[in-house]
C-alpha cells in the first residue's frame, strides 16, 4: 500500500512539474512573440541581428555592419511591397468578384463584410509599417523602444 502511494505521489509531482513547465514556456513564448509583433519591423531586425551575432559569434563591428544591412534590406523589401501593393489589391478584388459570381446574395453580403474587414486590417498594417519604417535607428535604440533596456 505504501509503494502505491509513493508512486502516485511521484507521478502527480512529475505531472505538476510538466504542467508548470509547459505553462511557463507557453507564457514566455507568447511574450516574446507579442513583443516582436508589437515592435514590428525594427524588433524583427533586432531579433534577427541578435540571432546572427550569437550563432556566428560576430564581433561588435561585424554586428553593427550586419544590423545596418538587415535594416537596409528591410527598407528595400518595404518599398517593394509598397510598389506592388496596388497590383496585389487589384488581383484580390478581381478574385473576390469572381468568387461572388458563385455565391448567393446572402453569401455575397457576408463576403463583402469579410473583405471590408480585411481591407481595414490591411490599411492599419500599412500605416503601422510606415510609422515603424520612419523610426529605424541603431540596434540599441530599437531594442529600448520595443523591448526595454537591452542589457
Amino acid at each position: 500500500m505504501k509503494k502505491w502511494k509513493l508512486w502516485t505521489g511521484s507521478i502527480l509531482i512529475f505531472l505538476a512539474g510538466v504542467s508548470i513547465g509547459a505553462a511557463g514556456t507557453g507564457l514566455y513564448v507568447r511574450h516574446r512573440v507579442m513583443t516582436v509583433l508589437q515592435g514590428g519591423t525594427p524588433a524583427v531586425a533586432t531579433l534577427f541581428t541578435t540571432m546572427l551575432a550569437r550563432r556566428l559569434d560576430l564581433s561588435d563591428p561585424q554586428e553593427k555592419a550586419v544590423s545596418k544591412t538587415v535594416t537596409e534590406t528591410q527598407g528595400r523589401l518595404r518599398e517593394l511591397r509598397r510598389q506592388y501593393q496596388p497590383e496585389a489589391r487589384k488581383i484580390i478584388s478581381i478574385g473576390i468578384a469572381q468568387i461572388k459570381t458563385e455565391l448567393s446574395p446572402q453569401q455575397q453580403k457576408k463576403l463583402d463584410e469579410m473583405y471590408a474587414r480585411f481591407n481595414e486590417r490591411w490599411k492599419v498594417q500599412e500605416i503601422r509599417q510606415e510609422n515603424l519604417g520612419e523610426n529605424l535607428g541603431t540596434r540599441e535604440k530599437i531594442w529600448e523602444e520595443n523591448l526595454g533596456t537591452p542589457y
